[in-house]
């Protein structure tokens, strides 16, 4: 399997097979995250994705969910992740759930038909890096979008059949308005309906905007 990079995905992902199709981020620029700066953005090419789903056959045999990394991998165009799916069903036909992180802008970009296409090909599970649902605060932590897409995108995931686990951040709002942060949150979590809330805390690391 060829990596690039330091290598990211949630606890839960730990017995899942990890399929490298981006380096880095596509976004880089929340005021609160270090983790891609080491790297630019790329994307890994098709022929080497078939050639780690070749030796993931012969390593692994039946693997039941695979987790896309790097970064928000959902930035990928509906075209390469049918791709990708295509061939990892191909190489891998016992898989049954396809996920990686995303953001709220990686969904905005696709069409209803493409997420439901999308949906057929096993890519039926997404973590999505919400972190708030706190209008100023999302603003602060530099996320690229609008509460109101969070609102929207969510709810175009749960039509088109796939699954998603929003991602909050326990903090993110400042002293004095953790309460009112996460009643915001509730009410976007009550709404949007995830299967799984992951739960992070803020923490100002390194040379991040926040620090």
């Amino acid at each position: 399997m060829d990596y690039t990079g330091s290598l990211y995905r949630p606890p839960y992902e730990a017995n899942s097979l990890l399929l490298q199709v981006t380096v880095g981020c596509a976004h880089n620029n929340c005021s609160f995250c270090t983790m891609y700066k080491d790297v630019k953005f790329g994307t890994a090419k098709l022929e080497q994705i078939e050639k780690d789903l070749q030796e993931a056959q012969v390593m692994h045999g039946k693997v039941r969910r695979v987790f896309l990394v790097n970064g928000d991998a959902f930035v990928l165009s509906a075209k390469r992740l049918k791709q990708i799916a295509e061939l990892i069903i191909q190489y891998l036909p016992t898989v049954e759930t396809i996920t990686m992180y995303a953001s709220i802008n990686n969904i905005k970009s696709k069409t209803d038909e493409e997420l439901s296409e999308l949906s057929d090909l096993r890519i039926n599970d997404l973590w999505v890096g919400v972190e708030t649902g706190h209008k100023k605060t999302l603003k602060y932590l530099n996320k690229g979008f609008e509460l109101e897409d969070s609102y929207t995108q969510l709810k175009r995931l749960n039509r088109a059949g796939i699954q998603h686990i929003d991602i909050i951040m326990y903090g993110s709002a400042g002293m004095g308005k953790g309460t009112e942060n996460a009643i915001a949150s509730a009410k976007l979590i009550n709404e949007s309906r995830p299967t799984g809330i992951a739960i992070m805390t803020m923490g100002a690391y390194g040379d991040s905007q926040l620090a």
